[in-house]
């Protein structure tokens, strides 16, 4: 469609993420040390004195990030429902963890 217009046409992108539902996976604090990293920054996460998930690495430019969380409680605080649509359509019931890796450029 650009041909006629532009000589030459290249797209990048600032940044890929992977992800994988998991069903079934009781995940916990306690996990934490069954995971080798090389990451300078692991974070654990709770909401209502509740765990919900670990992020190892740093959000930033030029790195690899990777988050393991509790999805079913994250739709829950974001309003994102409609996940559980996706879900279903899969015959996926009860609570999910996402394994997500975050590669910026």
């Amino acid at each position: 469609m650009f041909d006629t217009e532009c000589d030459e046409i290249s797209f990048h992108v600032s940044r890929i993420d992977l992800f994988v539902d998991v069903l079934g996976w009781d995940i916990g604090v306690e996990d934490r040390t069954q995971f080798v990293c090389r990451a300078g920054s692991v974070r654990t996460y709770e909401e209502e004195n509740r765990f919900t998930g670990f992020e190892f690495g740093r959000r930033s430019t030029k790195t690899v990030c990777a988050r393991i969380y509790d999805k079913t409680a994250d739709v829950a605080r974001t309003g994102a429902d409609w996940w559980f649509d996706v879900w279903q359509r899969d015959g996926t019931t009860g609570p999910v963890v996402r394994v997500e890796l975050e590669w910026n450029r």
